[in-house]
């Protein structure tokens, strides 16, 4: 099992248009907030299958 979080800090936002955004333009994705950092994790989970065996060569071949 893999887990992974981070937090980074955020210095420029050059993309971001002057003034306001209205609730409606947040909430639609249509303009961005400014911020200071930001938060993200990851989750993942791996199985192998077959035998413990599978990496032993057989000579007789």
């Amino acid at each position: 099992m893999d887990l992974e979080a981070g937090v980074e800090r955020i210095n420029d936002q050059l993309s971001l248009a002057v003034g306001g955004a209205t609730l409606e333009e947040v909430l639609l994705r249509r303009r961005e907030l400014a911020t200071d950092y930001k938060v993200w994790s990851r989750a993942g989970l791996s199985y192998t299958f077959g035998s413990i065996y599978n990496n032993v060569v057989n000579t007789r071949l």
